[in-house]
């Protein structure tokens, strides 16, 4: 098989999973960047799903808009500023070992939870 095959059959599958965290298996999507990685380095992973993330994002969110609450989007909004500016600031400096480790553990963390 090679490397590009792989690729998409990977990147297939962590679409897949993405899809059906969308579609009714929470948690499962947790798994899509891992998954991604053993392809692709975790940082390149994470860029290539997010535009799906947020896409599936906005599209759950416009099908619920009648129903949220507006406190936990806050806090979820100030959290989630928080967590990016802090990935943005140090990316550069950590290695794609250690991101594949911190990706593992918390999807690990996460599916078990």
């Amino acid at each position: 098989m090679s490397a590009d095959s792989f690729f998409w059959i990977v990147a297939a599958i962590a679409t897949f999973l993405v899809g059906a965290s969308k579609g009714g298996l929470p948690g499962i999507g947790i798994l899509a960047v891992p998954i991604l990685s053993q392809a692709i380095s975790p940082v390149m992973a994470a860029g290539l799903l997010l535009p799906l993330y947020i896409v599936s994002d906005v599209y759950g969110l416009w099908l619920y808009r009648k129903n949220y609450d507006l406190g936990i989007i806050k806090l979820m909004v100030a959290a989630s500023c928080i967590g990016i500016g802090i990935g943005w600031a140090t990316a550069h400096y950590n290695s794609d070992e250690l991101v594949k480790l911190l990706v593992g553990v918390i999807g690990i963390w996460y599916t078990a939870d």
